[in-house]
């Protein structure tokens, strides 16, 4: 008696497919996990000491001598972030894996925007005022008041 391998050999094809489909199995989950948590603005109002504002956004990009910090970074995303990842995964199985050529690019669009800001302190190194700076544009005021020029007077 002979066997076929003809079933056999269906049954490696389809575990091969399975395997390979599953090799990228949760790469939008663990993007979305990754994602960093939204930022405390609440740090940039006038009065509150350095160490907290750069314990929230890190370490500025440039701090000058005008007493003024420049940070960039990413917003980052909302509380979600856990059921996208429980989505994603149940979408990677159901779909063995294909759901990721439409769910990577979309979780990697999410919160990815730069913020930019400048946060200058008084003398005692608390937050004097704050600005957000985009790229062609002016800065706009975020918190408190900018001082005035030296040598103006108000009429």
């Amino acid at each position: 008696m002979r066997m076929s391998l003809g079933g056999s050999r269906g049954a490696l094809c389809a575990g091969l497919l399975v395997a390979l489909g599953t090799m990228g199995l949760g790469c939008a989950a663990s993007r979305a996990l990754n994602q960093p948590s939204r930022k405390d603005y609440g740090v940039l109002e006038p009065g509150t000491n350095i160490d907290l504002v750069r314990s929230e956004f890190g370490e500025p990009l440039k701090s000058g001598r005008d007493n003024c910090d420049i940070f960039v970074f990413q917003q980052g995303s909302s509380g979600w972030k856990y059921l996208r990842a429980i989505g994603y995964s149940v979408l990677d199985v159901g779909t063995l894996g294909l759901s990721e050529i439409v769910a990577n690019p979309l979780e990697a669009s999410v919160g990815s925007d730069n913020v930019r800001l400048r946060v200058c302190y008084d003398a005692q190194q608390n937050v004097l005022y704050s600005e957000r700076l985009e790229i062609g544009g002016s800065p706009r005021l975020i918190t408190g008041e900018q001082p005035k020029p030296k040598g103006t007077t108000i009429r």
